[in-house]
């Protein structure tokens, strides 16, 4: 993985200890203060890296200000992508939010809106079998366009973090290639592809990605992740005010492509 996302995962481990109350001590703005907080199971904040969302609270299709229409992929479902886009196509701008792990797979079912040709966005490097130990390019991945829609002539923000990790990193590329489309925030993750685990003794697993995922002009994104358009890192200030500093970027980006 990246920097950024070893970052988060060790900072899941730093804290660990037994369940119940714990008093940390923690120096804010200069001041040593004692802080009261609670130890839970790791497992209930883990499931989808749901604890590790970055996204607005609220349903997954929301109108924000500047007619600016937005969708996050943690709470997406594709039953609900044909009425999104009857709504999208009156917004000005669009902003898909991947800085979380998406409700159901919707790489394809939600791109191919935005798109009037066929496109590639994907190459796959996967093992050989007929040599082991060795590895070939099986195929190229497309999008096909969904030719009873109107394409939705906005331009496109796309969120990512380093918690973008897998799915969200798969669902980055293919709308990177779509009309108008920039992408912003920090690299992701770097450890997209499926996996296979590997088995150890004592009860324990480990896994890693079997296939290599790459662009269609071979650049790999594994251990490098989608690097942004718009690089945006949150400052000191920023965290400790709760701003969104990505999604601020993104509105401006897009009110200047609107004139």
């Amino acid at each position: 993985s990246t920097a950024w996302t070893r970052t988060v995962i060790v900072r899941l481990k730093l804290l660990q200890s037994e369940c119940g109350p714990v008093a940390l001590e923690v120096l804010r703005s200069g001041q040593a203060l004692t802080v009261m907080s609670e130890s839970v199971k790791l497992h209930a904040l883990s499931a989808q890296l749901q604890h590790l969302k970055q996204d607005l609270t609220g349903p997954a299709f929301q109108r924000l200000e500047n007619n600016i229409a937005y969708i996050k992929l943690s709470a997406l479902l594709r039953a609900d992508i044909p009425k999104y886009i009857k709504e999208i196509a009156n917004a000005d701008g669009l902003i898909i939010d991947i800085r979380n792990y998406p409700a159901e797979y919707v790489v394809y079912a939600l791109s191919e809106w935005f798109t009037d040709e066929t496109t590639a966005f994907s190459a796959i490097l996967g093992p050989d079998f007929d040599t082991p130990g060795t590895y070939k390019w099986k195929r190229t991945l497309n999008i096909s366009t969904n030719r009873n829609s109107t394409v939705p002539d906005i331009p496109i923000a796309v969120l990512v973090s380093e918690i973008s990790l897998s799915q969200s990193e798969f669902t980055a590329m293919a709308f990177r290639k779509m009309p108008r489309t920039f992408i912003v925030g920090r690299p992701t993750a770097g450890a997209d592809g499926d996996i296979s685990k590997i088995r150890l003794p004592g009860g324990y697993s480990v896994a890693i990605s079997a296939l290599g995922i790459f662009y269609p002009d071979k650049t790999p994104t594994q251990q490098i992740g989608i690097v942004p358009d718009i690089l945006v890192y949150p400052t000191h200030d920023d965290i400790l005010a709760g701003r969104d500093e990505v999604l601020t970027a993104a509105m401006e980006k897009l009110l200047e492509q609107q004139d």
